[in-house]
């Protein structure tokens, strides 16, 4: 069972996410909220991780934290949730982001998050990823299970017991992808 979860860790070959396939090993830098400063996939091996990405000008991002902070808390040592915060902007071509950090601050302060943050906008340019919020949910060994808008307590109790999820279509590379459909490998 390691072998077969280091295996699916150590062959990240493809550019972009694609549900049913490794994850791309990534690395984020500038980590708050969390033990580390700097993270990468392979910190997260054991453990389900949902990467949410969002943008100082989403407003659907920002209202969704508390409720992803409540899942956070559920699901607490079985389901990583990491912001990813982009600090630049599509509308301006000056990247400060100072806007965004006083914005998550507020927000935290006042919703009394607890989410871990990456202020690290690689993975965005790298996937090209427009229009948030988008997010990416990675099983315990590495695979993608969805790629989405939004994800609930009862999509990650059906992800987590094996069940097929349909989930709400994500933006992705430009372009409306014709069908998102988590098929987890039934393993937790």
């Amino acid at each position: 069972m390691f072998f077969a979860f280091t295996q699916s860790y150590a062959q990240n070959t493809n550019e972009f996410p694609t549900v049913g396939k490794p994850m791309p090993d990534f690395h984020l830098n500038d980590v708050k909220y969390y033990p580390r400063k700097k993270v990468s996939l392979n910190d997260f091996k054991g453990q389900w991780l949902i990467l949410d990405f969002w943008n100082q000008y989403c407003g659907v991002c920002l209202s969704s934290q508390p409720r992803i902070n409540n899942l956070q808390k559920k699901f607490k040592g079985k389901v990583q949730f990491l912001l990813v915060g982009y600090t630049g902007s599509q509308y301006i071509k000056v990247s400060n982001d100072t806007s965004i950090r006083r914005l998550y601050e507020r927000q935290r302060l006042r919703e009394k998050l607890s989410l871990a943050i990456a202020y690290d906008s690689t993975l965005m340019h790298r996937y090209n990823i427009r229009a948030t919020p988008y997010l990416i949910i990675i099983d315990p060994r590495g695979i993608v299970q969805g790629i989405t808008t939004v994800v609930t307590e009862e999509n990650i109790n059906d992800l987590m017991a094996g069940r097929r999820v349909t989930l709400p279509q994500a933006y992705l590379r430009g372009e409306r992808q014709k069908a998102l459909t988590a098929r987890p490998d039934k393993m937790n």
